[in-house]
């Protein structure tokens, strides 16, 4: 009964500070929605509608195909280099390439590859990292990198656009995922292109099977690329985001009025269907997804990890703690570690 009540407390304490973060970045990036906050609800309906014209669902070479990259190679420690690469990404609206080149750091695509000295290339595990995430020595950490290389794992830790280094000093937050929606729809796009040119060079580098482990808005990544690439020998998205539209609804984005809300949320959801895992098609089985979820999750609750998991048909397992407190993180590995296995992927 003590461990219990203290659990209970522990995770009321934990979903609080969720609900405290949310607070904070919805004031934090407040000025930069200002101006579509103060759009009546008809104008917001109108402005969806053009943005979805821009980006039809299933357009033909939406996401494009691998490249084959030399990335540079900067050793960090034995065992650890970075990987550097251009992205030379261009945005599908060709009216919003000034606006998205505006940060010239964010066409380099950084890398951390962490390998066992002294043997060949391993499965590796590709860590997508969350939003406001991208620091290498807070992930790997997080993602408990020593305890995925002891068990037999590689580990390549993949930064977001906009994020960690590629970032800008002078931006408290990133520039993606973004209020303007043609934003965020790009950012996905080269999201997608830089973990399908990695993907290429793991497997052409030596490793025999590539999966993914991805973190809140990682976890989206990490299931949108499922819908894409059909080799990935796992995929692993961990109190994932599943759904901008159901997001913006939870926190109160949409107005007060409920109708409205609801109209503006199918809107929305619509908008963000060429980038939607919720609304492609798996092209991995089931058996090799796994969707973990943390019980007091209030920043990503537990509903966007049972949409994916009904969507894609695989497993879902909780944990205790919160999007935040990481309470439950050591099993979360041990859960991957586990469905690796069992896979076999490891020997």
């Amino acid at each position: 009964m003590i461990g219990w009540a203290r659990d209970k407390l522990v995770s009321l304490a934990a979903a609080a500070i969720d609900q405290s973060a949310t607070s904070a970045v919805t004031f934090a990036t407040g000025a930069r929605r200002r101006g579509t906050s103060a759009l009546s609800h008809d104008e917001r309906l109108m402005r969806l509608a053009l943005i979805e014209e821009l980006y039809p669902r299933d357009a033909p070479g939406f996401f494009r195909e691998a490249r084959a990259i030399r990335p540079t190679h900067l050793p960090v420690a034995p065992g650890i280099i970075d990987l550097r690469w251009s992205s030379g990404y261009l945005t599908y609206n060709a009216e919003l390439r000034a606006k998205y080149a505006v940060n010239p750091k964010n066409d380099e695509v950084v890398t951390r590859l962490f390998t066992a000295p002294g043997h060949e290339p391993r499965p590796v595990v590709l860590i997508i990292h969350g939003y406001l995430g991208g620091y290498f020595s807070v992930e790997s950490r997080m993602f408990e990198v020593q305890t995925l290389l002891r068990a037999g794992l590689d580990v390549a830790m993949f930064t977001l656009p906009h994020h960690g280094p590629r970032g800008e000093a002078r931006r408290r937050m990133p520039r993606f995922p973004s209020g303007d929606p043609r934003f965020t729809i790009e950012g996905f796009r080269q999201v997608m292109g830089e973990l399908a040119d990695l993907f290429e060079y793991l497997l052409g580098r030596g490793h025999p099977a590539v999966g993914l482990l991805g973190m809140s808005l990682g976890g989206y990544c990490a299931a949108l690329y499922s819908t894409i690439e059909s080799r990935v020998a796992f995929a692993v998205p961990l109190i994932p985001l599943s759904s901008l539209a159901d997001w913006a609804r939870d926190h109160s984005r949409l107005g007060d009025d409920v109708q409205a809300a609801a109209i503006q949320h199918a809107a929305i959801e619509r908008v963000y269907m060429p980038v939607s895992p919720l609304h492609r098609t798996p092209v991995i089985p089931a058996e090799r997804m796994l969707v973990l979820a943390a019980e007091a999750d209030r920043i990503t609750p537990l509903a966007h990890a049972e949409r994916l998991s009904a969507h894609f048909k695989c497993r879902l397992q909780t944990t205790r703690g919160s999007h935040l407190i990481q309470i439950g993180r050591s099993e979360q590995i041990a859960m991957v570690i586990r469905a690796v296995r069992d896979l076999g992927v490891l020997n």
